[in-house]
């Protein structure tokens, strides 16, 4: 008996989309990532009572024992001891004393970090709250407000009833074999229904073409929106966002500013500085800008999709973008990746409709659309050279020389808008800095197997086009957008690489550019089989599934929080140093008014400091060690206070040191 191909791609995907439900259901039996924020607990005490402290959390109300924060030996007389909580939610915390006699005497200040808030209480706040005795202690109760308003309960760590609404919308998106009720009932309508249903709904499209369109887009865009508008400040800002904010688009300096950046042309600054006069200068309305952008870059996905392939690739196209991890993540950063990934689909766009029809409007309208993406991220450069490579040897039959030249130099126009920001880094000695982006390293193994597959892939591509009728109907469907697509990718990649190998700049994060291309090629892949029967609607059926989780699972680059903590540890060195009345310097801060913080002067080694404090910003304990001994300090008499929790993205876990110099302030 022949078993029919589409009945083995059939139960391979279905048998796919089970282990993998399999594995999440596994992976996800106690994970509440993204709804809860861990809860870190620090108490500054006398090293003689440092044993007589721990921390209740309701509703489980166990005693959870406090541990010292470590590092060297010191003759300090205080310590500081902590416990986290991660994983659960938390009501109401409590200080447990086991001494009745001495509750609040030998404390000198209580920290909670919850998320990216901070709770700082000093001994004479302390002093003032009261105390409720036990059996065997009392109790005082730590007044932390809850993270975000609730309709179910004011628990201090949960994130809000948005977070979690948007997150179970999403999880079914994600991974719609956890709801197998639903999914039977899907498979039920689709294989029964069959072509019946697909009529009904291409009717309803036919009979409300313009309003149906437009009513599916806005609820797309408006979930999309929410998806992005969720949780935007939930973790502050990591170094290169505080960068954008508070250096390069700060409106109290000069705008030359924008252009000091040699990895950065200044486009978005730009935008984000305007941006920032207009709606104020602070985390939350950078942020802003950056998912309005995010938003507004699915429609250009779209209608790249659209004229080409129509509304249904279009549509799949655009929700791939929308619950996009990585789209999501980088629309909440303060930083030039979303605005180059919503520009680089219109740019293609244009240079389709330039390919097409050519005249005065089209070639002004691309020299528009590629200045503002070459100014935007170097990267663009990369797609503006692959659209006349592919003008000129793919995409044009008959080399035409005059029009060849003319579209040359609408490039070269292109690249010479780029011609103030390099003249401005130039004087600035900026692109002959050594330390410039040194976290990217050099290709490996691992970049150099992406690349000769890449590359031999494009090498063999138009071989096998020109035998296979299947490939070249894959490459050409629907105006050849996969095609282009394919070569887009691959060409930017390729050209990174080698370009990396004598100046690195091959990184998953510029690689965001390729994000909107991906996604508009997965629906011809989906689509492009025959339609020979009902089975085939199931396969559809179950590559959209599968795409769809692919497309949440990319790695993401959220903002803030999973990389740096410099605003809740810049909140504890302000109101602790204001709290001792100390003489206080800082080491590896940023402008802390940003945030509304009163600034603390860089530690110089000059002047006379009881204390200095060293906020853990895109750096772990080691290195922040290093710090202090290249200011000509030594590592003895310091206090940490933990503030990272070891199940975040961080590195390390990540502790604020404080100093001190002066024997008289411990």
């Amino acid at each position: 008996m022949k078993i029919k191909t589409n009945y083995i791609a059939a139960f391979f995907l279905l048998g796919a989309a089970i282990l993998s439900f399999i594995y999440h259901a596994y992976s996800n039996l106690s994970a509440v990532d993204g709804l809860i924020a861990p809860v870190i607990v620090n108490i500054e005490v006398a090293k003689t009572h440092m044993n007589n402290y721990g921390v209740i959390a309701e509703p489980d109300s166990r005693v959870l024992y406090l541990a010292p924060t470590g590092g060297t030996e010191n003759d300090l007389q205080n310590a500081v001891v902590f416990t986290e909580i991660s994983g659960e939610l938390v009501q109401k915390l409590f200080v447990k004393s086991f001494d009745k006699q001495n509750v609040t005497e030998p404390l000198d200040s209580i920290t909670v970090f919850t998320g990216n808030k901070t709770f700082y209480y000093p001994k004479k706040i302390i002093e003032t709250w009261s105390q409720t005795e036990t059996e065997d202690g009392a109790l005082l109760r730590l007044p932390v407000e809850p993270y975000a308003k609730s309709i179910i309960k004011p628990w201090i760590n949960w994130y809000g009833d948005l977070n979690w609404a948007l997150k179970t919308v999403l999880a079914f998106l994600v991974n719609p074999l956890s709801f197998y009720a639903v999914l039977l009932c899907v498979f039920f309508c689709v294989i029964l229904a069959g072509r019946g249903l697909q009529t009904g709904v291409q009717a309803a499209v036919k009979n409300y073409n313009t309003l149906f369109e437009t009513g599916c887009l806005f609820l797309l865009l408006l979930f999309a929106f929410l998806l992005r508008f969720d949780g935007l400040t939930r973790h502050s800002s990591w170094a290169d966002e505080l960068y954008s904010s508070t250096i390069a688009a700060n409106p109290r300096l000069p705008w030359f500013n924008s252009f000091k950046d040699p990895g950065n042309p200044p486009l978005f600054f730009l935008l984000l500085r305007l941006w920032h006069e207009i709606f104020g200068w602070s985390e939350f309305s950078g942020r802003m800008l950056s998912a309005l952008i995010g938003t507004a870059g699915i429609v250009p996905v779209y209608c790249f999709v659209k004229p080409e392939c129509g509304r249904k690739y279009a549509f799949l196209s655009a929700l791939l973008l929308t619950i996009s991890l990585a789209h999501i993540g980088y629309s909440n950063q303060i930083r030039a990746y979303v605005l180059m990934m919503a520009l680089a689909p219109v740019v293609s766009r244009l240079f389709f409709c330039l390919v097409r029809k050519s005249g005065v409007k089209q070639y002004a309208l691309y020299v528009l659309a590629g200045a503002a993406l070459v100014n935007t991220h170097y990267y663009g450069i990369l797609l503006i050279a692959f659209n006349f490579c592919y003008y000129v040897t793919i995409n044009r039959k008959q080399l035409c020389v005059p029009g060849t030249l003319v579209f040359l130099a609408v490039n070269v126009i292109i690249a010479l808008s780029l011609l103030p920001f390099f003249v401005i880094t130039a004087f600035q000695k900026a692109l002959l800095d050594s330390d410039f982006n040194t976290f990217i390293r050099k290709p490996g193994k691992m970049e150099f197997a992406v690349f000769a597959v890449l590359f031999l892939m494009c090498l063999a591509l138009p071989v096998i086009k020109r035998r296979s009728p299947a490939v070249k109907n894959l490459l050409e469907h629907r105006g050849g957008i996969f095609e282009y697509t394919v070569y887009a990718v691959s060409f930017i990649y390729i050209a990174a690489y080698i370009v990396s190998l004598k100046r690195p700049i091959l990184t998953l994060r510029y690689l965001s550019i390729c994000l909107p291309f991906v996604f508009s090629a997965v629906p011809v892949v989906i689509f492009n089989a025959g339609r020979r029967g009902k089975m085939d609607v199931v396969i559809r059926f179950l590559m959209v599934i599968a795409f769809i989780n692919i497309s949440s699972h990319i790695e993401p680059y959220f903002g803030g929080g999973f990389y740096d903590i410099y605003k809740e540890a810049q909140e504890y060195i302000s109101a602790d140093a204001a709290a001792h009345s100390l003489r206080a310097a800082g080491i590896n801060d940023r402008d802390p008014s940003y945030y509304n913080l009163v600034k603390i002067p860089p530690f110089t080694g000059t002047e006379a400091y009881d204390v200095v404090y060293v906020n853990p910003i895109h750096t772990d304990e080691n290195k922040m060690l290093r710090m202090l001994s290249a200011a000509g300090l030594d590592n003895k008499n310091i206090l940490r206070i933990r503030i990272a929790s070891r199940n975040t993205a961080q590195p390390n876990e990540r502790y604020i040191l404080k100093k001190y110099l002066n024997k008289s302030a411990r």
